[in-house]
């Protein structure tokens, strides 16, 4: 079912109570698509008064109204920052981000159902999990794509990185700064105005990410080419796992 009730704090009526019963006997029973179409005619005032739970079920009222995006399948970008995509659903857990929905997609499975994604695509995000919050974000979104559905992940490689430092030592500091900012992900921005930064938990190779993957139940990973942050080749790797 799309929809969970929070549970109501404090009495309620008995009226309330049948109301909301019979609300959820027709919302079971009624077609996905007439689902998504209902959905954005709430108003935004009533929106705000909506409980932060109820909300995520609510998806195509969350900022976006008539994103063709927030009617199945589903199409996420996760951890997109400043990137906005216009036909995907922006997800961050930063609030000044430019996302269509403010959570952490480690939790995603809270708020949509199974077999409802078509793809998931992940820029430089995955590093910033722990290698057993990675594994268990693989499983999740094993579950929520579609058959045949595709997780797409592009990240510093960190054999990759560790090239670099070792090549660049001693010759090339703007690589070797390069492949640093791989590993500790800060920005040169971010270094020239002396600014903190959230590194990255943990380092993925291509060889490794694979086997994980495939381990995880995804029937096919291939290695493709790098769309984003300068096409680095020689530091990134893309990753296409398909259900």
């Amino acid at each position: 079912m799309f929809i969970k009730f929070a549970k109501p704090s404090g009495k309620v009526g008995s009226v309330d109570k049948m109301l909301k019963k019979l609300f959820r006997k027709i919302w079971k029973y009624t077609p996905i698509p007439i689902k998504n179409r209902f959905l954005p005619l709430l108003s935004k005032k009533i929106w705000k008064y909506i409980p932060i739970p109820i909300k995520y079920r609510f998806l195509p009222l969350y900022k976006g109204l008539k994103k063709e995006a927030f009617y199945f399948p589903f199409k996420f970008h996760l951890g997109c920052g400043g990137d906005y995509l216009k036909d995907w659903i922006n997800i961050d857990v930063n609030k000044f981000s430019t996302a269509d929905i403010v959570c952490d997609f480690k939790y995603l499975n809270k708020y949509f159902p199974n077999d409802s994604v078509s793809v998931i695509k992940m820029i430089h995000s995955i590093s910033y999990l722990r290698l057993w919050e990675a594994r268990d974000f693989f499983a999740m979104c094993f579950k929520l794509l579609k058959k045949n559905g595709t997780l797409i992940l592009e990240f510093p490689d960190i054999v990759k990185c560790a090239k670099l430092l070792i090549e660049n030592e001693k010759t090339n500091f703007e690589n070797y700064i390069l492949g640093t900012r791989g590993i500790y992900a800060f920005s040169l921005r971010e270094l020239e105005l002396k600014k903190k930064n959230v590194p990255y938990t943990f380092g993925w190779s291509a060889h490794h990410i694979e086997n994980e993957l495939l381990k995880t139940g995804y029937s096919f990973v291939k290695i493709t080419d790098l769309e984003k942050h300068g096409k680095l080749d020689y530091r990134d790797t893309r990753i296409e796992a398909i259900k």
